[in-house]
């Protein structure tokens, strides 16, 4: 069992680091050991996590648990009306994201009122593994190689509230959902983090 925010950046005290910015071993602080994840719905974790964290002055190895909700309006608890479902290929980029480097990937179908799951989410769901190739006894997919991450990149402007590269153009290539470029036009601002990805 575990609960949100097992990490923070120093013992005793709240500061902490998002889940797309743990990338050094070792750093970050286990607060509630003996969990053995480390979890921030809906945080997404970089792709270039690290996954060493201390507690007591050893090391424990900790894999990220990502949770992700199927309802497009992010919802974890079920509404009265129906609420549209997540496209399909989004579905499919973050369960690849989401289970990169052996972590794990839980996803909120949640039940309605009469405590029955919405036939048309479980069909988005069945859809989802059919379309991966999920299979009992079968190892979990992988994705292909993603030959754009950390490649170098060059803006043609950067926004100028920019502050410590906040708004780079190497943002785009960098592995974590939550940043982005910015131009100085904001007009021209950028930001699809989910297509960002070149695969081969």
């Amino acid at each position: 069992m575990s609960v949100n925010h097992t990490i923070v950046n120093e013992e005793g005290k709240r500061n902490f680091t998002r889940p797309g910015n743990m990338t050094e071993d070792n750093k970050y602080y286990f607060q509630y050991f003996p969990s053995d994840f480390r979890l921030w719905d809906p945080q997404i974790i970089t792709r270039f996590d690290k996954k060493q964290y201390l507690h007591d002055g050893k090391s424990y190895y900790l894999p990220y648990e990502a949770t992700i909700c199927l309802s497009s309006r992010y919802n974890w608890f079920q509404k009265s009306m129906q609420l549209p479902v997540r496209e399909l290929d989004e579905l499919e980029e973050l369960f690849y994201w989401s289970t990169a480097n052996n972590n794990a990937l839980v996803m909120n179908i949640p039940p309605d009122q009469t405590g029955r799951i919405r036939e048309y989410e479980a069909l988005r769901a069945i859809e989802l593994g059919k379309s991966l190739g999920i299979a009992a006894g079968k190892p979990l997919p992988k994705n292909g190689k993603f030959i754009s991450e950390r490649r170098p990149v060059t803006a043609s402007s950067v926004h100028p509230l920019s502050e410590n590269g906040q708004y780079d153009g190497n943002k785009v290539t960098d592995g974590n959902l939550e940043s982005r470029w910015a131009s100085a036009d904001t007009r021209d601002r950028w930001r699809s983090p989910r297509s960002r990805t070149v695969v081969q």
